[in-house]
């Protein structure tokens, strides 16, 4: 994963890392770790919801009831 605001340098990153080793570039960063990654006019969204989804299943609490939090979500 690469990731940075200067595109030249960026560019010139790639090449030297594929002169080095055998590298793909996939373009766009979508998924990560279990994190997506989604992008809009108000910026970068991160979200774990298929990860949160899959544990809940797997410890059978899928159909728990949600709770309030001690952070506001930032809309």
């Amino acid at each position: 994963m690469i990731t940075g605001d200067d595109i030249v340098e960026i560019v010139d990153l790639k090449k030297y890392l594929a002169q080095e080793f055998e590298v793909k570039d996939l373009g766009q960063l979508k998924y990560f770790l279990g994190i997506v990654i989604s992008r809009g006019p108000k910026g970068v969204f991160l979200s774990q919801r298929k990860s949160v989804l899959d544990l809940l299943k797997e410890i059978g609490m899928l159909r728990c009831c949600p709770a309030a939090t001690p952070i506001e979500q930032n809309d």
